[in-house]
């Protein structure tokens, strides 16, 4: 968790199991979320859904976004129980909460364990297309007991694929993914892990 040197940042991330804001243990593992908020509404941490939202269950209660639904459910697929998202993790009607967590942006993503970049879709109603129930390739070709995966992408291919995304258009972008130790990166076909 990262450090703070300032009695105003409280660092606080989603407990993908209790589905609830929670204070982050002391030495917690946690992913940290990297997407594109858009022009769209989503539920929000505030000073008056704040002890709401530390209750177990509180978030099904929630219009939660599709692209943080599908964050929490990776979560949960790879044992990581704590998610780092900030529509939901900072108050955003604090002033002193929301500079301090700015303040220390590049400690939560250096210090998170992973950082699940969206590289996909124009808001985060967008969700992670990669890990929605469709092919990412073609089905693989048998030829005399051999069977081949057509693979019709380049690596370059895929990071022109990031490098033209929405994502990469925000100001964060780079603090983000400079720092993050571990992304884990979706496009929209497919999804590669970056150490």
């Amino acid at each position: 968790m990262p450090q703070a040197q300032n009695s105003l940042l409280e660092f606080r991330v989603i407990d993908v199991q209790d589905q609830c804001v929670v204070q982050a243990p002391d030495a917690c593992r946690y992913t940290a979320l990297s997407y594109v908020w858009g022009q769209v509404q989503q539920p929000l941490l505030k000073n008056d859904n704040l002890e709401l939202l530390k209750t177990k269950r509180s978030l099904n209660a929630l219009s939660i976004p599709q692209t943080i639904k599908d964050a929490i459910h990776i979560c949960r697929l790879l044992g990581l129980r704590y998610l780092w998202v900030d529509s939901l993790c900072i108050v955003q009607d604090s002033q002193d909460h929301a500079a301090g967590q700015v303040a220390h942006m590049h400690k939560i993503y250096r210090e998170a364990y992973l950082t699940l970049v969206v590289a996909a879709g124009l808001d985060c109603t967008s969700g992670i297309p990669s890990i929605q129930a469709r092919p990412l390739f073609p089905p693989a070709v048998v030829i005399d007991d051999f069977k081949f995966a057509v693979i019709p992408h380049s690596f370059d291919a895929i990071e022109h694929r990031v490098q033209n995304s929405v994502w990469n258009q925000r100001s964060w972008t780079m603090q983000e993914s400079a720092l993050s130790r571990r992304r884990l990166v979706f496009t929209e076909q497919e999804y590669f892990l970056s150490c």
